[in-house]
C-alpha cells in the first residue's frame, strides 16, 4: 500500500525532474494534445492518442472537452531540445486515487522505471515537446505550457492540470492549486472555452461590489403607541425607507382602512410583489431562531385529482403526525368532522396549523397504500413537537453504474440548520461520495447566511474567494448595492465537498433561499435541476423588528433587496426551469431510489441524459398542474437578519 503522503512526495519529486528538461536529436511529426474534464473524478486529463480521443468523445457526459489543445510531436520524435512525454496511471484503493502523471522520458520516467511504486502503471509515451530551459522557451516553440498541482487533501483526487493561459494558471493558484511553473513549450495552443459551472458558457464573473449604503428601517413603536393609526403610519414609513419598490408603492388614503392588514396589502407593488408578508412576531421569531414551535409535523397541499381531498407531501420525524402513522401520500377528506371542499375555511386552516398548545385536530385520512379511511387525533404542544428538523432522509446511495451518491432532503434555512448540514455533509465527504442530490422540493427558504454556508460546503475550493450574491436595495437609493462572498473558510474543512456537479430536486415550492443556492453556484458548478420550475423569488427581506414582541406584536417581511450571482444573473421572477422535467412522485417516500425525481437524478448521474425524451417532457409540462400549497406564508423567504 502506498500512502497519500508518499503519492504527494512522488508528485513533487517528479515535478522537480520535469522542470530540469533535457535535449534530444533530430526531427518531428506534428500531433495535437486535447484536454478533457472528467466529471466523476473532478479532474483534468490530456491525451494525444487518436483512438483514446475518439473513445472519450463518445462519452461527452463524463469526458468533457475543455477547449484546451496544444501542438506537439509524435511520441517517438526526437530533435534538438525535444523529448518524449511518458504517462503513468496511478490507481489506489486506500486512500482512493485515480490519476495520471506525465513526465519527461529521459529524467523522471527513467527514475520511475528504476523503482515503480505500488499502484503505478506505465502507459507508454504520449507525445513529444520542446523542453524549457530555466523556465524559458525556444523560438521554435515560444508558447509556454504551465503546470498546476492539486494535492490529494480533504478527500480530493490528486491532479495535474496543464494550461498555456497565464490567467488560468493564476486563477487556479488562487483556488488552492500549487503553481509549478513552465512544464514544457509548444508552437501553438488554445485556451479553455469550458469551465465547470452552468453559467460559464454564457457569462464571465464580475468583480464584487463595494457597499454604497446601509439598509434603513424604522424603530419599533412603543407598546403604548400601538393604535391603528400609529401602526398604519409605521407601515408606511417602513415602505418608504426600505421597500425595494418604494417609488412604485401605491399611496392610498390610510384613514379609509380599518385594519393594518388591508392597508399593508394595498401599498404593495402588485402584481410583482407576491412575496411581502407579516405575521405574529413571537411564533415567527421562534421558527427562525431554532426554538421549539407548536406544529403537527406535516406539509399539506390540495390534491388536484380530487377537489374533496388534501394530500400530505412530507411528514417530519418525531412529531404528532409521524407518531400517528401518517405518511407521504396520505389523503385527508375531513378536518374536525368538516369535509374538505375546493377551498378551506379559516377554521379548517387553523386546525391544520394550530398555534395554541393543547389544540386537538381530528383528521379523516387514508394512508398511502391503504384501502380504508380512518380517523386520527393529533395533539399540538411544544413537548410533542420540539425544534423543527430541517435535514432528514440523509442517505448514501449507489447508482446503477456504481457511483457513490449522497442524498438528503433539506426543508428550511433556519438557525438549527447549520449544525445539521455540517453533520450531513461531513459524513458524505468521509464516505467518498462522487455526486450529491440535494432535495429542495419543499424548501421555501430562510436565512441567506445559511444558504451561503450550504453553498460554500458544496462548492468548497471551487467557490473560495468568489461572489456568492450581490444585492441591490430600495429604488429610493439608486445604485445602492453590496456583495457577499462565499464563506468557505467559515465552514469546517471536513464538510467541504468541492463538488464539480450538483443535482437539485425542485418544485414550485422551492423558493427564495433555495433558489439563491442554485443561482449562486451556477457560475462555478454544473447545477442539474430535476423536477419542475421553481417558485420564482429572486428577492428577499429583513425580518423587522426581529424580536418576539415585534412591532405591536407583528413581524414584517417587506421585500427589501434583489440578488444576482457572480455573473450578474438573476431576476428569475418566473422561476428557474429544470434541466429534466419530472413529476413529484407522492406514491413513494423521499429518498426512495424509485421515486421519480430521485430516480431521474441517479439516471442523469450515470448517463448525462434525462429519464424521458424532450417530447415526453414537453407533453408532461403542458398537462402539469402543481398542487396548491397550504403552508404558512412565512415559509417563503430569503432573510438577511443576523441569526
Amino acid at each position: 500500500m502506498v500512502s497519500l503522503t508518499r503519492i504527494r512526495s512522488l508528485f513533487f519529486r517528479l515535478a522537480t525532474l520535469l522542470a530540469v528538461g533535457c535535449a534530444g536529436a533530430a526531427q518531428a511529426q506534428s500531433t495535437n494534445v486535447v484536454e478533457y474534464y472528467v466529471a466523476s473524478l473532478d479532474s483534468y486529463f490530456i491525451t494525444a492518442r487518436a483512438g483514446e480521443i475518439a473513445a472519450l468523445d463518445a462519452q461527452p457526459a463524463e469526458f468533457i472537452r475543455t477547449g484546451v489543445t496544444f501542438s506537439a510531436f509524435g511520441a517517438s520524435t526526437t530533435g534538438s531540445g525535444v523529448d518524449s512525454i511518458c504517462r503513468y496511471y496511478i490507481k489506489l484503493n486506500t486512500p482512493p486515487v485515480s490519476s495520471h502523471f506525465y513526465g519527461v522520458r529521459s529524467t523522471d520516467c527513467a527514475a520511475l522505471a528504476a523503482s515503480v511504486p505500488s499502484g503505478f502503471t506505465y502507459e507508454g509515451l504520449d507525445f513529444s515537446v520542446y523542453t524549457a530551459i530555466n523556465g524559458s522557451c525556444p523560438a521554435a516553440a515560444a508558447t509556454p505550457v504551465y503546470r498546476l498541482l492539486r494535492l490529494g487533501d480533504s478527500g480530493r483526487n490528486p491532479n495535474h492540470r496543464y494550461t498555456a493561459s497565464s490567467a488560468t494558471y493564476n486563477q487556479f493558484i488562487s483556488q488552492g492549486w500549487r503553481g509549478e511553473g513552465v512544464a514544457f513549450c509548444v508552437a501553438s495552443a488554445t485556451t479553455a472555452t469550458f469551465k465547470v459551472g452552468t453559467d460559464f458558457a454564457t457569462c464571465a464573473t464580475k468583480p464584487p461590489v463595494s457597499p454604497t449604503a446601509s439598509y434603513r428601517m424604522p424603530s419599533a413603536l412603543a407598546s403604548s403607541s400601538c393604535g391603528l393609526d400609529s401602526q398604519k403610519t409605521w407601515v408606511r414609513s417602513l415602505a418608504d425607507m426600505s421597500y425595494l419598490w418604494a417609488t412604485q408603492s401605491p399611496r392610498p388614503d390610510p384613514t379609509t382602512y380599518n385594519t393594518v392588514a388591508s392597508y399593508f396589502n394595498d401599498i404593495l407593488f402588485k402584481p410583482t410583489d407576491r412575496y411581502s408578508w407579516f405575521d405574529d412576531a413571537a411564533s415567527t421569531y421562534d421558527s427562525f431562531s431554532g426554538a421549539p414551535t407548536i406544529r403537527l409535523g406535516y406539509e399539506v397541499g390540495l390534491a388536484r385529482m380530487d377537489a374533496g381531498t388534501l394530500v400530505i407531501r412530507r411528514v417530519e420525524p418525531n412529531t404528532p403526525a409521524s407518531r400517528a402513522g401518517l405518511n407521504r401520500g396520505t389523503l385527508i377528506s375531513a378536518i374536525n368532522g368538516q369535509a374538505v371542499g375546493p377551498s378551506l375555511t379559516s377554521a379548517q386552516y387553523s386546525a391544520l396549523y394550530p398555534t395554541v398548545s393543547g389544540t386537538i385536530t381530528t383528521l379523516t385520512v387514508k394512508l398511502r397504500g391503504a384501502s380504508q379511511w380512518t380517523t386520527v387525533a393529533l395533539l399540538a404542544d411544544l413537548a410533542s413537537s420540539g425544534v423543527e428538523i430541517t435535514v432528514d432522509n440523509a442517505l448514501l446511495l449507489t447508482s446503477s453504474n456504481g457511483k457513490k451518491v449522497g442524498y438528503f432532503a433539506f426543508h428550511g434555512f433556519y438557525s438549527q440548520s447549520s449544525a445539521e448540514l455540517v453533520s450531513t455533509l461531513t459524513a458524505m465527504k468521509s464516505a467518498g461520495v462522487q455526486d450529491v442530490v440535494l432535495d429542495l422540493r419543499y424548501n421555501g427558504g430562510g436565512y441567506v447566511a445559511v444558504a451561503n454556508e450550504l453553498a460554500s460546503m458544496l462548492g468548497g475550493d471551487r467557490v473560495r474567494g468568489q461572489v456568492f450574491n450581490k444585492t441591490r436595495f430600495t429604488e429610493l437609493q439608486p445604485g445602492t448595492a453590496s456583495s457577499e462572498l462565499f464563506d468557505v473558510m467559515g465552514v469546517p474543512e471536513a464538510s467541504r465537498l468541492h463538488l464539480p456537479r450538483l443535482f437539485v430536486l425542485v418544485t414550485n415550492r422551492s423558493a427564495s433561499a433555495s433558489e439563491l443556492v442554485i443561482n449562486s453556484l451556477k457560475p462555478f458548478l454544473d447545477v442539474v435541476l430535476i423536477g419542475s420550475t421553481t417558485y420564482g423569488k429572486p428577492v428577499g427581506s429583513y425580518l423587522h423588528p426581529f424580536t418576539r414582541s415585534g412591532n405591536c406584536g407583528q413581524m414584517y417581511a417587506m421585500i427589501g433587496f434583489e440578488g444576482v450571482n457572480a455573473c450578474d444573473s438573476g431576476q428569475y421572477y418566473n422561476g428557474i426551469a429544470p434541466t429534466c422535467f419530472v413529476l413529484d412522485d407522492l406514491s413513494r417516500d423521499l429518498g426512495d431510489v424509485n421515486e421519480l425525481m430521485l430516480a431521474g437524478a441517479l439516471r442523469y448521474a450515470d448517463t448525462g441524459t434525462c429519464a424521458s425524451s424532450a417530447a415526453a417532457q414537453d407533453a408532461l409540462k403542458k398537462s402539469y398542474v402543481p398542487l396548491d400549497s397550504l403552508e404558512p406564508a412565512r415559509r417563503t423567504g430569503a432573510i438577511y437578519n443576523a441569526r
